[in-house]
């Protein structure tokens, strides 16, 4: 970004998502075959009942954490903070509100209702991450012109 190369730029960004990607993907398979080994190592055997879906939940919303965390990295880089800004507050709005309705519902079992309300206050960070950078909506620094452009 620094020498205004955006192709440049735009490569390092899919390459950066595609390994966040296969990295989240190889650690949610990790704790799915590592799950009851986990359990008899941390977790007593009181809990386990409710060990085993939460930890599901968890190892399912891997892949896209990483990608939500990679796109967070790629607009830091970028300088694209008030979008990051927008991002989160719509993230937390979402999240907040799935947290709300586990609250009012409680539905069972619960942990798995507030893992699944963290994997959408998650997907909704990364999907405005990836929107931002392909196919570039707004003024996304990845895919302007930097020519002659000011903000």
């Amino acid at each position: 970004m620094g020498r205004a190369d955006t192709d440049s730029a735009r490569s390092v960004a899919r390459l950066t998502c595609y390994w966040s990607l296969a990295t989240g993907t190889a650690l949610c398979l990790f704790m799915i075959v590592f799950r009851d080994a986990v359990a008899w190592l941390l977790v007593p055997a009181g809990a386990m009942a409710a060990f085993h879906p939460g930890w599901l939940t968890a190892a399912f919303m891997q892949p896209v954490s990483s990608l939500a965390f990679a796109t967070d990295g790629i607009h830091w880089g970028a300088g694209d903070f008030r979008y990051l800004r927008n991002a989160m507050v719509a993230a937390v709005f979402c999240g907040s509100a799935a947290v709300l309705a586990v609250e009012w519902l409680m539905p069972q079992p619960v942990l798995v209702w507030i893992w699944l309300a963290a994997t959408l206050w998650t997907s909704v960070r990364a999907g405005f991450g990836i929107a931002r950078i392909w196919p570039g909506i707004g003024h996304a620094p990845l895919w302007r012109d930097t020519e002659g452009l000011t903000d």
